[in-house]
């Protein structure tokens, strides 16, 4: 799946060559780290206003923004680790099949 808001670039082959060992596409694998890097800036924004508020003392505002904050962390979390579980299973499957073509 390639993001539409991505300029489609010519494959040369060494685009290929990643989409064939990762089995996704560069832009891909680039958009789910900028992702995962907005949720971690978005979970550091509440965690630093949360923090803030229960130095003024307890606040349910607080309580919530870390409960959310726990949500994305999570939610985040798991979308990052299927994604490098799938990304060393094309890594590994590439290097099998390299290993048994020079034998």
């Amino acid at each position: 799946m390639k993001p539409k808001n991505v300029a489609v670039v010519p494959e040369d082959n060494s685009v290929a060559t990643v989409h064939q060992v990762l089995g996704e596409w560069p832009e891909d694998v680039i958009a789910s780290l900028e992702t995962a890097s907005n949720a971690l800036r978005w979970i550091g924004a509440i965690l630093n206003v949360a923090s803030k508020q229960e130095m003024q003392g307890p606040h349910s505002d607080a309580a919530d923004m870390l409960s959310a904050a726990r949500y994305i962390a999570m939610d985040f979390a798991n979308l990052a680790d299927c994604q490098c579980e799938s990304l060393s299973d094309h890594l590994r499957e590439h290097v099998a099949k390299a290993t048994e073509l020079s034998l």
